[in-house]
């Protein structure tokens, strides 16, 4: 599973003393995205590479509803490691810089 969330509001609002409201419009586009995934994944290895390597990447997240692009991204936090009778889950957390969501 994959969520994904921007870091800032689009627009930030402010009402006077005089009750006029007044718009500021923030061109912030960070997000976080965090990649859950079961222990077990094959794919662990390629992000702790990333990871470690802190290299930039582009990353892209497509569904049928929206696809939601970064032409910069980077893991920001390694999953926590766990060790047990269980599969621990793992829940990476990748900083995208300059979030672009399409709607299809």
């Amino acid at each position: 599973m994959i969520s994904i969330q921007q870091k800032e509001a689009n627009i930030t609002t402010e009402v006077d003393a005089q009750g006029e409201a007044s718009v500021a419009i923030n061109n912030n586009k960070l997000a976080d995205a965090t990649i859950n995934m079961s222990g077990n994944s094959s794919d662990i290895a390629f992000l702790n590479d990333l990871a470690n390597s802190h290299k930039c990447v582009p990353f892209v997240c497509d569904s049928d509803l929206e696809k939601i692009t970064a032409a910069q991204a980077f893991v920001s936090k390694p999953a926590p490691v766990a060790f047990g009778k269980d599969t621990p889950k793992r829940a990476y957390t990748i900083e995208l810089l300059s979030m672009i969501t399409e709607v299809k």
